[in-house]
C-alpha cells in the first residue's frame, strides 16, 4: 500500500550500472530525517527538488522505500499572514478569527495615544476596525496593499 509525505528533500542522486548485461539508472532522494526513496523511473526525481519541499508517494519494500512520484508540495504558509490561518482553520473559522484582530487593532490604535482616547467612540473603532479588516482579507487572499489606504464598507465585516 502506498503513502503520502511531504518531505525537505536533502540530497538528489543518479546512479547507474549494469546487471546481467542490462544497464540501469536509478534515482534517489534523501529527505531531512535521513531517509532515502529511489526509483527507476525517469523523470520522477529532479535535480531541482533539492532543498525543496516535495509531496511524495511511495512505498515500503522490504528494507527499501520505492517512490512512485514526487512533486513540488505547495508553499509552508507563512506565520502573520492571512495564508498561515487559511492553512489551518476552515474559511467561518478564518473570517471570525481576521475579524478579532481587526477589531483589537483598532481598540489598540485609538488607546495608543490619549488624544484619541478623548474621542474614542465605537462608531471610530468600528470604521478603523473594518479597514484593518479588509487588509486582513486581502492578504490572505495573496494581494500585495503595496501601502494603499482601504475604505471601509457597511458589509465586508462580521462585527
Amino acid at each position: 500500500m502506498s503513502q503520502v509525505s511531504t518531505v525537505l528533500v536533502d540530497q538528489v542522486v543518479e546512479k547507474s550500472g549494469e546487471k546481467n548485461g542490462k544497464p540501469w539508472t536509478r534515482w534517489g532522494l534523501k529527505d531531512g530525517n535521513g531517509y532515502w526513496y529511489s526509483t527507476f523511473e525517469r523523470g520522477v526525481v529532479l535535480e531541482s527538488m533539492k532543498g525543496q519541499r516535495v509531496e511524495i508517494e511511495w512505498e515500503q519494500n522490504g528494507d527499501y522505500r520505492n517512490l512512485l512520484r514526487a512533486s513540488p508540495a505547495e508553499p509552508k504558509p507563512e506565520p502573520g499572514t492571512g495564508n498561515y490561518i487559511k492553512g489551518k482553520e476552515a474559511p467561518e473559522t478564518q473570517r471570525a478569527i481576521r475579524a478579532s484582530v481587526a477589531l483589537n487593532a483598532a481598540v489598540a490604535y485609538y488607546a495608543a495615544t490619549p488624544e484619541a482616547q478623548q474621542t474614542l467612540t465605537e462608531h471610530g473603532v468600528v470604521l478603523i476596525a473594518k479597514v484593518f479588516y479588509r487588509g486582513l482579507e486581502e492578504m490572505a487572499e495573496g494581494k500585495d496593499l503595496g501601502g494603499q489606504m482601504i475604505s471601509p464598507s457597511s458589509d465586508e465585516m462580521p462585527i
